[in-house]
């Protein structure tokens, strides 16, 4: 039950975060990601509305008011380009029934948000995955994967016909467009390994108290369409993503149903970097690969 509350804590998270989607088990009947034919709307940002702050964000993911996991979104920039990197680790008794430690990282274009390169190390429980994506131009995508339990490396190289981003641009992208109450986006995400239909649904406005303070938010929901493996789709079930309607669109909290309970994702701190910190907390060891 932890490990799939974790899990769909995650894909809700990844979206919206510039975490990762989580890798699925595939099963027998998966699909080639190459072979995927959908057409999603290309999407600009709106550099007016939208200023994402330079610093560390720190989110506590709880299931049923029990502390599970820590994750954290750190956001530098490095010549005209946005670096993401992001880790997840599970906490206090969770770890003793699933131990999971995640980073990623990714390389942003700044001024249209559009992935360069985005890497994932998995290690969940004894099992150790990594994952390496460059994108060449849009829609040609080349991925390494490799699983250190089965001892196996395996190369995609997927030639999509239609706007197809990985977890860190589609998130952006979704931050970076302006949202009104009926709006809904949809993205094609590609995580190395799996495609996402995601749809990205404004459904009201409100306000939010977070550490004391009132912030005004629009709430998100969104659908997860896994189109490489459809079996997955069963385990799906809702979320609510709570983004900030200023310039800086944070995300403040997210609240994912699960079989038993619910799964919350709330904002712990935000700190924010200058000049002289930025290059150092880009190298944190912590993050490396």
């Amino acid at each position: 039950m932890f490990k799939y509350a974790l899990n769909k804590c995650y894909i809700a998270m990844f979206i919206a975060l510039t975490l990762s989607l989580s890798v699925q088990i595939a099963h027998p009947e998966s699909v080639d990601p190459s072979t995927i034919k959908i057409i999603t709307p290309i999407y600009k940002p709106n550099s007016e509305s939208f200023n994402p702050a330079i610093g560390e964000y720190t989110y506590e993911i709880s299931w049923q008011g029990i502390p599970a996991a820590e994750a954290r979104a750190r956001v530098t920039l490095e010549g005209d380009s946005y670096k993401i990197m992001t880790d997840v680790k599970t906490l206090g008794m969770v770890s003793v029934f699933y131990k999971l430690r995640y980073a990623a990282e990714g390389l942003l274009t700044a001024d249209n948000f559009l992935p360069i390169w985005s890497n994932f190390n998995i290690n969940e429980n004894k099992r150790n995955r990594v994952i390496k994506m460059h994108f060449e131009e849009p829609g040609k995508i080349t991925a390494i994967r490799q699983d250190f339990e089965k001892a196996e490396v395996k190369k995609i190289k997927l030639n999509s016909a239609n706007f197809t981003l990985d977890p860190f641009s589609a998130a952006f992208l979704a931050r970076a467009v302006d949202w009104q109450v009926g709006v809904t986006r949809e993205f094609d995400v590609f995580n190395g390994k799996t495609r996402y239909l995601v749809t990205l649904a404004a459904k009201e406005e409100k306000q939010l108290k977070i550490n004391g303070q009132w912030r005004d938010v629009m709430v998100i929901v969104p659908t997860v369409k896994n189109l490489t493996d459809p079996q997955a789709n069963q385990k799906l079930r809702s979320a609510k993503i709570y983004l900030t309607k200023d310039n800086s669109r944070e995300i403040l909290e997210i609240v994912s149903s699960v079989f038993v309970g619910a799964v919350k994702t709330k904002i712990k701190k935000f700190v924010p970097f200058n000049q002289t910190t930025t290059l150092a907390a880009a190298n944190e060891v912590n993050y490396r690969f």
